[in-house]
């Protein structure tokens, strides 16, 4: 019967190494006493609220001039998932957790001992793979309810930044996010919640990661932007955040030490409270760098969405118009060859948006014509992006 029931089933050896190290990985991540009556009552308390390259400012006595505005950005998705599924998986889940296998696996401690264990109950293993399957094939409707879930309970959380005045937005994308600062709206003070990588990189509602450089040409009246996500460190190296903030005060959470073996790769949603300190804090007394340099981009009619890069760093978006103007720190411009990079956002149809000029304005050099160079699909229909260059070729 054994033989049997293991010929149509996983490796026992297999499942056993997975078995053991799953199990070290949650034994890491158990709370302690201290942890849970920190997040039971003190949920701020996980974090701490810090300002790059200097202490975070007290609470401003000010109110906000007429005309400004604090905003939260969210972007997290909220996809809908198939209810019975879930109840299903549940429904098994539970089942698995009354096996007398189960208990039995939970007090062995090498993988000899488990291939032993789970050979002496052949039925016990059978429901335990066969759940295992039933997982696999839920998991999308089992991530999106736990992203849903996650949205919900962000919104909850940030009730109390909504009392200070604060509005909640929940963007798709980040040129959505991008166009709603650089099109007047009077936001002085942002908040910016999402997912990062361990290399640093944020990501949108779409799970598509926000350009390089985008800290380093927002709009003027942008004065604090508070950045929420884990992986703090990386995020703030991968933007540039040094650079960015001699014009920008710039916020993020930094997890206390004993909790960093609980929040390694998630975004502690339930210590967002620990974040007021930063939405309250008043704005630093910092200059703007002068943005005398300037990029104007000219399409025959009305166009569509584009991001611009220099040197590969997004400093600005088109949107819809026939054409635009940019202006940005001169310090962005290398000594030599400088390339701009035209193309479509995300999800944007491809057309060739056939721009009839690309000018670059320098107090030192005046105007200059870029060379514009298109490149279209092979097929001469969808564009790929468009390219101006000034003291090279690309």
């Amino acid at each position: 019967m054994a033989t049997q029931a293991f010929g149509s089933t996983p490796d026992p050896e297999a499942f056993c190494r997975d078995y053991l190290a799953l199990r070290q990985e949650q034994s890491n991540s158990r709370l302690t006493p201290d942890q849970t009556f920190s997040l039971l009552f003190r949920p701020g308390s996980l974090i701490r609220a810090r300002q790059w390259d200097r202490p975070v400012p007290a609470r401003s006595g000010q109110q906000p001039g007429k005309g400004t505005r604090k905003v939260v950005f969210v972007f997290l998705a909220a996809p809908d998932s198939d209810p019975a599924v879930i109840r299903s998986v549940q429904a098994t889940k539970e089942r698995i957790r009354r096996l007398p296998l189960l208990r039995d696996l939970s007090r062995v401690d090498s993988v000899p001992a488990c291939v032993e264990t789970v050979k002496q109950d052949s039925f016990g293993y059978a429901r335990m793979i066969d759940y295992l399957e039933q997982f696999k094939e839920a998991r999308p409707h089992l991530e999106a309810k736990r992203q849903k879930d996650l949205h919900e309970l962000v919104e909850k959380k940030l009730n109390p930044f909504l009392r200070k005045g604060w509005e909640i937005r929940f963007p798709s994308t980040y040129f959505d996010f991008l166009s709603e600062l650089h099109r007047g709206s009077g936001i002085s003070e942002a908040m910016l919640i999402a997912h990062a990588d361990p290399e640093g990189k944020l990501y949108d509602a779409t799970g598509t990661s926000i350009p390089l450089g985008f800290l380093l040409n927002l709009p003027e009246s942008l004065r604090k932007l508070i950045l929420f996500s884990c992986h703090s460190r990386a995020v703030l190296a991968r933007y540039e955040a040094a650079r960015a903030s001699s014009s920008l005060d710039i916020h993020y959470p930094e997890l206390r030490d004993r909790f960093e073996n609980l929040y390694r790769t998630s975004i502690p949603v339930v210590a967002l409270h620990g974040m007021l300190a930063s939405a309250e804090a008043s704005v630093s007394d910092g200059t703007v760098p002068e943005r005398a340099c300037r990029i104007e981009v000219d399409f025959p009619s009305v166009s569509g969405r584009y991001e611009l890069l220099l040197q590969n760093r997004l400093i600005g978006i088109i949107d819809r118009n026939p054409g635009t103007s940019i202006s940005f720190d001169c310090t962005l411009l290398g000594t030599g060859k400088n390339i701009f990079k035209l193309h479509h956002t995300e999800g944007e149809a491809r057309t060739p948006p056939r721009v009839s000029g690309m000018r670059l304005m320098t107090p030192g050099s005046g105007m200059v014509l870029l060379r514009v160079k298109e490149f279209l699909s092979s097929d001469g229909i969808s564009h790929i992006q468009t390219i101006g260059t000034t003291g090279g070729h690309p």
